[in-house]
């Protein structure tokens, strides 16, 4: 008898078992456990079954293939079907061996030590040139897969060289990465020595010439030659902070630490409700501030010889030169302080306007913070949320209002409000806290000019 089909085998187990049942007549038959029942079915049908025969050319074929890639194996097995392994499987390891089932593409796994104890193992897994009779049998013709190895090998190669562009894509894009960090490290070491370049030291090159006279004359001589040198090297700064105002309006990310503690100030100033910059001028001053591009601190209008409307007074002048910040451009976090007020109320009312900047400027680099008026002497703090300032002392008087003749009511705080001379000076000092910004704020982190009486905005 050939069997050709799986319904012949079954027949053929069915007929073995019936004559067992039946030969028994009269005489003394030997019960057989069913693991002896299984061996007897097995080794009758491998002595009756005459194994199907491949067609030997598509054989040929399939050895060649397999040869061809060494890296496929493939095995049948009595529990799994027909499976494939191959080694270059992107999860292909010691502790996963992915097998391709071939009966219907969907992968199952062996571990290492469970592939190395086939056919013993749990598939009873068989080298595919390796199989007995009987399971050649039950695994068919080993030539019809032939077609589906080819599809998969052709599938797994296409795979492959999609990976292969994939990594040579992420290595074009790693290198040009590299090239723009490179570029970006260079473009930041150029602005870094630019910057560090046009600083201004607050002392110039020693001099012999100048100790060489007596101690009144030496003094002078020094502050003849400091002015000297700040004149010298304050056009250089200017434009820089120009630049980099325009830079930074762009997007661009300033110099470190200026950027990152710049943009902490932004975000710790939005976090309390201060969205904005201010500083107040005499309205004689607009034209020559746009034509200077921005606000120039004391000295360097002096440096410049620009002559300007001043609202500070001489003994507050005095003050900045005695703690060494007449170099630094004043702003308030409101657009009110005892300071204003003072000015508002005894010179000229209706002449002073409010210029308002963003808290970008505070990226620009040398920004510093004074708990309190700077001209009092406040120790200065490079980080604002460690100035020490009090943000419910300083939104109270920021809520301004109109009376009935349109005209900005400013909130005060007078000692006998408060009772209490420590605390009102506690106060005092949270909602006159500045920032000061060295040389040079450039107009392009102007967002408006306002009438200090009206509040109208200017243009200018």
């Amino acid at each position: 008898m050939i069997i050709r089909s799986f319904a012949d085998l079954h027949l053929l187990k069915e007929a073995l078992i019936n004559r067992d049942k039946l030969s028994g007549s009269g005489a003394v038959v030997k019960t057989l456990s069913e693991e002896e029942k299984k061996t007897t079915i097995t080794e009758r049908i491998s002595e009756l079954v005459i194994p199907l025969q491949d067609n030997l050319s598509e054989l040929a074929k399939l050895e060649d293939l397999l040869k061809r890639h060494d890296d496929l194996w493939l095995g049948f097995s009595p529990v799994k079907g027909w499976v494939l392994l191959d080694r270059k499987h992107p999860e292909y390891n010691d502790w996963n061996r992915p097998f391709i089932l071939l009966r219907d593409g969907s992968i199952d796994r062996l571990s290492r030590e469970e592939f190395s104890n086939e056919p013993k193992g749990p598939w009873s897994l068989h080298f595919w040139k390796r199989l007995d009779s009987a399971t050649k049998t039950l695994a068919g013709s080993v030539a019809v897969l032939l077609p589906e190895i080819r599809s998969y090998i052709q599938e797994a190669e296409q795979a492959a060289q999609l990976r292969v562009k994939e990594l040579e894509r992420l290595e074009e894009l790693r290198i040009k990465e590299s090239e723009w960090a490179a570029q970006l490290s260079a473009e930041h070491t150029i602005d870094r020595n630019e910057d560090l370049a046009t600083r201004i030291d607050d002392e110039p090159r020693f001099s012999p010439e100048i100790y060489s006279f007596a101690d009144l004359e030496i003094q002078e001589k020094s502050a003849t030659a400091k002015k000297e040198h700040y004149a010298a090297a304050l056009p250089a700064r200017v434009r820089w902070l120009s630049c980099w105002a325009k830079r930074i309006q762009d997007g661009t990310p300033a110099l470190e630490p200026a950027w990152s503690r710049g943009i902490a100030a932004a975000d710790h100033l939005d976090e309390n409700g201060i969205h904005h910059l201010w500083h107040f001028t005499d309205i004689r001053n607009l034209d020559r501030i746009h034509h200077e591009g921005g606000l120039l601190s004391y000295s360097g209008l002096s440096a410049f010889g620009v002559c300007a409307h001043l609202v500070a007074n001489d003994y507050s002048r005095s003050c900045d030169l005695r703690l060494g910040r007449e170099r630094y451009v004043r702003l308030s976090f409101i657009n009110n302080s005892w300071f204003f007020q003072r000015v508002y109320k005894q010179i000229h009312q209706s002449g002073l306007v409010w210029l308002r900047f963003s808290l970008q400027s505070l990226a620009l680099g040398e920004v510093t913070y004074s708990l309190g008026n700077a001209a009092s002497g406040s120790r200065l703090q490079n980080d604002l949320p460690y100035a020490g300032i009090n943000w419910e002392g300083v939104r109270p008087f920021s809520g301004l209002h109109v009376d009935n003749k349109g005209e900005i009511i400013y909130p005060e705080l007078h000692s006998y409000e408060i009772g209490d001379d420590v605390l009102f000076r506690q106060i005092s000092k949270m909602w006159n806290s500045e920032i000061l910004i060295k040389h040079f704020l450039p107009l392009e982190f102007c967002s408006g000019a306002f009438d200090c009486r009206t509040g109208k905005i200017i243009q200018f």
